[in-house]
C-alpha cells in the first residue's frame, strides 16, 4: 500500500503537504502553487515569470496549456489574479533562482509542462 492510498477528497492541509513533500523537482513547486492558489494544472503549467508578482504576492493567470501548447483561457473570467501566501511565493522564487523571463514550468523539450510525472 503506497503512502497516498489513505488520502481522501477533498484533501486536508496535511494531505496537501504530504503530496507536495513527496513530489520532486519542478512538480514540488507546481503542486504547491496549485494547492495555494486553486489553479488548474494547465494554468500553472502556462505561467511565465512575468505573471508572478513577488511583492504583492500575486499570480496573474493569462493563459493555460493543452497538449504542450500555450492557449488562451477558455473565458475572459479565466484571466484573473490569485493571492498566494508568501511562503509559497518564496518557494517559487527559490526555484526560479536568477531566471527573469520565460516559462516557469517546462518539459525537458522546452515546451510547457503537460502532465504530472507518472
Amino acid at each position: 500500500m503506497d503512502r497516498f492510498s489513505q488520502l481522501s477528497l477533498p484533501l486536508s492541509c496535511v494531505d496537501c503537504k504530504t503530496f507536495i513533500d513527496a513530489a520532486e523537482g519542478q512538480y514540488k513547486v507546481l503542486f504547491a502553487l496549485q494547492f495555494a492558489g486553486g489553479m488548474r494544472f494547465g494554468e500553472a503549467a502556462g505561467l511565465h515569470v512575468d505573471d508572478l508578482d513577488f511583492k504583492e504576492p500575486v499570480i496573474r493567470i493569462r493563459r493555460s496549456t493543452f497538449v504542450h501548447q500555450e492557449v488562451s483561457t477558455k473565458t475572459k473570467a479565466g484571466h484573473r489574479e490569485i493571492d498566494v501566501d508568501p511562503e509559497t511565493m518564496k518557494m517559487v522564487k527559490e526555484y526560479l533562482g536568477d531566471q527573469q523571463s520565460g516559462r516557469v514550468f517546462e518539459s525537458k523539450k522546452g515546451t510547457p509542462a503537460n502532465e504530472a510525472p507518472g
